[in-house]
């Protein structure tokens, strides 16, 4: 006789991103689990991405130039900081 599979609690159930036992060495299973279904998983009570792989988290903390650029054409460079911010007082006053 064979045994039906175990059901599978769906991660919502399993990511408790709040709540401090969710980040002790017992949920191994659970990240590899994120890491497999949803590498960049979305929760939903604290409406954030919670990023699994080191890559990705690497990639938010430092994306090329490119990225940054598509993001805000209207970008300038860091050195033109300054800059800007004195043109903004300017225009204030």
């Amino acid at each position: 006789m064979t045994r039906p599979p175990l059901a599978v609690p769906p991660l919502r159930d399993l990511v408790l991103a709040e709540d401090p036992g969710f980040y002790d060495d017992r949920q191994f299973s659970v990240y590899d689990r994120m890491r497999a279904e949803a590498p960049a998983y979305y929760y939903e009570p604290l409406d954030v991405f919670l990023l699994t792989r080191m890559d990705d988290v690497h990639y938010v903390l430092h994306p090329p130039a490119a990225v940054l650029q598509r993001q805000r054409p209207d970008a300038q460079p860091a050195q033109d900081g300054r800059r800007r911010r004195e043109q903004r007082v300017r225009a204030v006053q």
